[in-house]
């Protein structure tokens, strides 16, 4: 079976692979959120950053570089004649060796899904601050408007040199809070340009000079159960662990092992080994359960604001109004615009929290990776780049 699946990595044909120690195929898992999930995420542009981050990423390209060159050694090692022999009389050997490749697999496609997060993350900011920037740039507009019309209210002898300096403080407050969101969109796009490998001037193209933080939210149909089997590095351990309690004479582990049992008390390395395999389920479920908490609450959060938002916006447009018409103070229309920009932002703030949240669940829940990740179509280096792997 070892050569099997090794002249598979190698790069011939592929199918269905069945795997030791009762653990099925990734392709017949059955989980809600797996695969590529930046690819039904509904916005072209996260998508294509995503990939070419994983398809340029120096250390996933050196790590596939090693999992072909001991697939290459390993079917090497399998057509010798004096291992051919060995398999005769057992096939522990065999067994412990498929068992560390399989890990070594699994720990890639973990790694992958690790980046996909990584830079979805980097690019929600991305968009986040975008759009912060568009709404202060046209509450900026105003209040130059809002100082316009103080201006005029002035030299009409209606009002005092107050609402001309609260005008003008605002205004100099709004542009100090422009080139500081500016400042941070710059290095955000540098953040995603070092995560992805491309250029900066490509990724100001990309993200264009309007953004929106993408409206991604979890199925609340995925949420009922909670199905790890597709988790890489839960996979990784359970056959990381596998070989080591071969490789000490004993019988691979069973991956249906009782993950809530404290199992019987005792010293020996099956145990042990069991007991960690325990716990690392169970923090995998605490990890889904604090990622499906922190996006019902940003959810809330967004709603919440969504209805708020609704209100700061009339009364802002109320005050003006009313302050051109001289029946209102300037404070009062201070007081309405700061309102409205707070508000503003918060929701802009919940949304991409609530895409960051479903983002990590996706990935707490073994998304981010497919089978074809582990097989020959592993990433290279692009056409004269040239990556030096240890």
């Amino acid at each position: 079976m070892v050569l099997l699946f090794l002249f598979c990595m190698a790069g011939c044909a592929s199918g269905p692979t069945a795997l030791p120690f009762d653990r099925p195929a990734p392709e017949q898992n059955t989980g809600r959120a797996l695969g590529h999930w930046w690819q039904k995420a509904g916005d072209p542009v996260l998508a294509a950053v995503i990939e070419n981050g994983l398809a340029r990423d120096p250390a996933l390209i050196c790590e596939a570089h090693a999992l072909r060159l001991a697939a290459d050694r390993a079917r090497g090692h399998g057509e010798r004649i004096d291992v051919r022999i060995s398999r005769l009389f057992g096939n522990n050997g065999a067994e412990e060796a498929e068992a560390r490749h399989l890990a070594a697999l699994y720990r890639y496609a973990d790694h992958r899904a690790a980046r996909a997060a990584e830079i979805a993350t980097a690019y929600i900011e991305a968009r986040r601050l975008q759009e912060v920037l568009f709404i202060r740039e046209n509450l900026q507009a105003q209040y130059a408007d809002n100082a316009e019309i103080a201006g005029f209210r002035r030299e009409a002898g209606l009002v005092s040199g107050i609402d001309t300096g609260l005008a003008d403080s605002f205004l100099g407050l709004g542009a100090s809070g422009l080139q500081l969101f500016r400042t941070r969109l710059e290095e955000a796009r540098s953040t995603l340009s070092r995560l992805t490998s491309i250029e900066e001037a490509r990724v100001l193209e990309l993200l264009g000079n309007q953004g929106r933080v993408p409206d991604i939210a979890i199925d609340a149909g995925g949420l009922e159960e909670i199905d790890l089997a597709e988790r890489p590095d839960l996979l990784a351990l359970h056959y990381r662990l596998s070989a080591k309690v071969i490789g000490k004479g004993g019988s691979p582990l069973s991956a249906h092992v009782d993950k809530q049992a404290d199992g019987p008390p005792g010293d020996s390395s099956r145990e042990q080994e069991r007991a960690l395999y325990r716990d690392a389920w169970a923090k995998a479920h605490t990890d889904v359960e604090r990622a499906r908490s922190a996006a019902n609450a940003a959810a809330a959060r967004q709603v919440d604001l969504s209805k708020s938002m609704v209100i700061a916006r009339r009364t802002a447009e109320d005050a003006r109004l009313a302050y051109r018409n001289g029946t209102e103070t300037f404070a009062t229309l201070f007081v309405a615009e700061a309102a409205l920009l707070a508000v503003e932002e918060g929701h802009v703030a919940a949304r991409a929290e609530l895409a960051v949240a479903t983002i990590q669940s996706w990935r707490d829940r073994g998304g981010g990776w497919s089978a074809a990740d582990l097989g020959a179509d592993m990433p290279k280096s692009a056409a004269g780049e040239v990556i030096a792997c240890e």
